[in-house]
């Protein structure tokens, strides 16, 4: 893929479920860090030392399974009920909240 950005066929290069190990194993190898890195991300597995690693680095966080897949919504009732919002609603403001891409 960074062969592909180079003769510019693509404008970024990302990857997915890649930890701090895994992002300083590229560092190391003296590549080119990914733009952005696509991690299961939601209220419940907030990934803050990876999300802090990844903005020291200029790394964008793209959170996927933003509704936890609807396994612990209920979880959030109260404060939906509080809100007047849906568990759902308040999963996802989470997320946008926490300035990751979902």
């Amino acid at each position: 893929m960074l062969e592909c950005k180079k003769l510019g066929l693509a404008k970024s290069v990302g990857v997915s479920n890649f930890g701090i190990a895994h992002l300083k194993g590229i560092s190391e190898a003296g590549l080119e860090l990914p733009e952005v890195n696509q991690i299961e991300l939601h209220v419940w597995l907030q990934q803050k030392a990876c999300r802090a690693y990844m903005k020291s680095k200029g790394i964008v966080t793209m959170g996927y399974c933003p509704l936890a897949r609807c396994k612990r919504l209920e979880d959030l009732r109260d404060i939906a009920k509080k809100k007047e919002k849906s568990p759902a609603q308040i999963a996802i403001r989470w997320s946008v909240q926490s300035g990751v891409i979902t």
